[in-house]
């Protein structure tokens, strides 16, 4: 019995110590956290419970190939080193299989677990290894080996605190994976604070950066605006500059040829000479001022293109004859070696013929003996034109400094053979504005070579030509714009004048110098003149008294002479009267539309004021206004009107039907152009007129003229069609006919001349140039020109 009574105390004793050690495992492990809590303290609290010598807690890796090493006490720590999770032999290999607590009593001698003695290391006798289970996957391995037997009741308190064990790694592996996404978390919390400070500090970058160019875009509009002030300025400065300078040089030059007009015979003859010279030096003056503004308004980005279709052999011919006389005065040659078939050039010719003139001109000046040579050829799409001196030449010091302003040794000679310094200079400019280039090779004492490279066509900026085009041709497209439209409201009850004996033409000027001249010239031809000296007096002028024509500067002190133009249109009294233009203002676009806007289109520069050109623009000036006044006379009842129009038709075959000259057609639909026509032609010729292709096409087959003067834009039937006709009879296909024409686009001659035109001439129309060409086909003709 008493046996039995210790047997019983005895598993009462190990129950109790069981429970126990259970409880000790789980005050240790219970409250650890994390893995990193698991350090050799735990292990070593656990060896203690377990009566252990040694003691390893491996972790299965992220990826789940390796068992790592996390901690271990008392074994020898070269041999310990995480293993292979797919590894099945030794001390781990049954536990993972098996996945429950494995007692290895058979230790081999390979075994990682040993224990360093004083004499050497010593191999368990029994290894407990304790598989920690996750989601039914070992995830943990916790070996405990001892150097004795593991008595029953130590596997016991293992067993009871298996379960325990793998709940808490678990909640620890869990844990563990809860502290890494929070890292993680932390971690992108961190980069993306990193990445809101670095854009609010870029944001603030830009925000500087943007109100930087804010403030340089402030800078750089008010620069803007200060550059086209400034620009304004400065073409309002050279406007009144072209007034200012022209204004007194008009004076000079009116006065000396008032004098060399009026006192030819009370002077003596070295007296007049003197005269001379004071008006050739003052036309040289103004060429030099012209110089001057040129270059100012190219310097200013004023440089205006007119675009036309021409020949620049042409041009070179006309520079040629205009320098021969000077050239055989010096004894020199001048030859041409223009290439044959050379194509027609689009660019301005004016310009152009301005290049070629300071070139060719200068070359002439600087040559003593020898000759000059004027080259013409085409390379690629640039046509080359090459001037050889054998004049003083150029030293290669100056040589590089030849286009420069004011080199006066290598000035121009722009219709004057002075030095200027400028004439080279504003070649250049022209040159590279129309988009070519100029080279210069010379020795001194042997003579130089420039080198003119100009594009075929011209490929600039097509708003500068725009504005050229108003500028330079407003004169003409007015007159075409006049001959569509009425030039003034027919419903305007205001008296007409006809054209008297003597019309009254009042000048409007307040500088007496250019009013003694135009007063004389106009004295001498039969007119009437009054004379307003200010803005105002004219305006009072016009309120008892209507001239049959004014003449009116733009330049004048309190009402200028835009103003008065205004207030002349806008009274139903005087908004018919004539006006011709004086000025010595440069004129902008603007000022040109203000003037078209004001029906005007006669315009007259001070200082080149010449007394046929004066006398012509004051006749074509009034004959306008018998045009307004055959208008008005069209309103008679119909019967009576139709028997004048019969009787002014005979009485203009009477006086133009002139007997021994030859007889002309002409086909013009523009009365105005009819007019300069008629004014040019009148005196030498007989003249029929056609305003349209049909009564063109009537009258040559009826009266036969002896050259016909055709122009192509006509209306009913178009002028080449008419020429086409007249060649196919062969009562006509004789009478030789050149086209007039506007147009001036590439390839309108060549056009002309396929229709059967014999010649063409270019509008605006030069009078010397038109009776020349008439002249010469009268002659080829064999027709009498008395």
């Amino acid at each position: 019995m008493a046996d039995s009574f210790n047997k019983m105390t005895d598993s009462m004793e190990s129950i109790i110590r069981t429970e126990q050690g259970v409880a000790e495992i789980s005050n240790i492990i219970l409250p650890l956290l994390r893995l990193k809590d698991i350090n050799q303290d735990v292990v070593h609290r656990l060896m203690k419970i377990s009566n252990s010598d040694m003691g390893a807690l491996y972790v299965l890796n992220k990826e789940k190939s390796k068992f790592e090493h996390l901690v271990s006490v008392g074994i020898d720590a070269t041999l310990v080193k995480s293993f292979d999770a797919h590894y099945r032999e030794g001390e781990f290999g049954k536990a993972i299989i098996e996945k429950k607590i494995s007692h290895i009593k058979d230790i081999p001698p390979d075994t990682i677990f040993k224990f360093k003695t004083i004499t050497g290391t010593a191999i368990p006798k029994e290894i407990i290894t304790i598989p920690v289970i996750v989601e039914n996957q070992v995830a943990a391995v916790i070996s405990l080996a001892s150097l004795k037997k593991y008595p029953p009741e130590i596997l016991g308190i293992l067993d009871n605190s298996f379960s325990a064990i793998n709940v808490v790694f678990s909640n620890l592996l869990a844990n563990e994976e809860i502290y890494k996404l929070n890292e993680e978390i932390k971690e992108k919390n961190i980069d993306l604070q990193n990445q809101t400070e670095e854009l609010q500090n870029q944001t603030e970058e830009l925000q500087a950066q943007s109100d930087e160019l804010q403030e340089q875009n402030i800078e750089l509009d008010v620069q803007k605006r200060e550059v086209e002030e400034a620009n304004r300025l400065k073409s309002e400065f050279l406007s009144n500059m072209s007034h200012e300078l022209r204004t007194p040089l008009n004076s000079i030059m009116a006065l000396s040829r008032t004098l060399i007009m009026q006192a030819k015979d009370k002077i003596s003859s070295e007296e007049n000479k003197y005269l001379e010279i004071i008006e050739r030096n003052g036309k040289n003056l103004l060429n030099l001022i012209n110089d001057i503004l040129d270059l100012s308004k190219i310097e200013a980005g004023k440089l205006e293109i007119t675009l036309q279709t021409f020949s620049i052999n042409s041009i070179i011919q006309n520079i040629k004859e205009n320098l021969s006389s000077i050239a055989e005065e010096k004894e020199i040659k001048i030859y041409l070696d223009l290439a044959d078939n050379l194509p027609k050039i689009e660019s301005d010719p004016e310009k152009v013929y301005q290049i070629l003139q300071n070139v060719i001109g200068n070359a002439v000046k600087f040559t003593q003996k020898g000759s000059v040579t004027i080259s013409t050829d085409v390379d690629e799409n640039q046509m080359v034109v090459k001037v050889i001196d054998t004049g003083i030449g150029i030293s290669q010091e100056e040589l590089p400094y030849v286009f420069e302003e004011f080199r006066q040794a290598d000035g121009s000679t722009s219709r004057q053979f002075e030095g200027t310094g400028l004439g080279l200079a504003i070649v250049h400019k022209l040159v590279n504005g129309l988009g070519g280039k100029i080279e210069a090779q010379s020795e001194l004492g042997k003579g130089s070579i420039f080198t003119i490279y100009l594009p075929l066509k011209w490929s600039g900026d097509i708003e500068s030509e725009k504005i050229t085009n108003l500028s330079k041709s407003w004169e003409f497209n007015q007159k075409e714009k006049a001959a569509k439209d009425t030039t003034f409201d027919e419903s305007k009850n205001i008296e007409k004048k006809k054209i008297k004996e003597n019309p009254r033409i009042l000048i409007v000027e307040d500088n007496e110098e250019a009013i003694i001249q135009i007063k004389m010239i106009l004295e001498n031809e039969g007119y009437l003149v009054d004379v307003a000296n200010s803005g105002r007096a004219a305006l009072d002028y016009t309120q008892h008294t209507i001239p049959d024509g004014i003449i009116l500067d733009l330049m004048m002190p309190e009402i200028d002479g835009f103003e008065v133009l205004e207030n002349i249109r806008s009274t139903s009294r005087t908004a018919d009267i004539p006006v011709l233009i004086l000025t010595a203002k440069d004129l902008t676009a603007e000022d040109f539309k203000k003037l078209s806007a004001n029906n005007i289109q006669q315009l007259l520069y001070k200082g080149a004021i010449n007394k046929d050109e004066l006398i012509f623009k004051i006749k074509l000036m009034l004959k306008r206004g018998v045009k307004d006044e055959q208008k008005s006379e069209s309103k008679e009842p119909k019967e009576i009107s139709r028997e004048k129009k019969k009787l002014n038709i005979l009485q203009t075959k009477v006086l133009l039907k002139k007997e021994g000259l030859p007889t002309i057609l002409v086909a013009e639909d523009n009365p105005d152009n009819m007019i300069t026509t008629r004014a040019v032609l009148k005196d030498k010729y007989n003249l029929i007129e056609a305003v349209d292709g049909e009564a063109a096409l009537e009258k040559a087959q009826s009266d036969l003229p002896n050259l016909i003067l055709m122009d192509i834009s006509l209306p009913k039937i178009d002028g080449l069609t008419v020429v086409k006709f007249l060649k196919e009879s062969e009562t006509t296909k004789g009478i030789p006919v050149i086209a007039l024409t506007a147009r001036a686009m590439k390839g309108d001659r060549e056009k002309t001349i396929r229709a059967g035109c014999d010649d063409y001439i270019s509008k605006p129309i030069d009078p010397e140039m038109m009776l020349g060409k008439i002249d010469e086909w009268i002659r080829k003709k064999g027709i009498s020109d008395k």
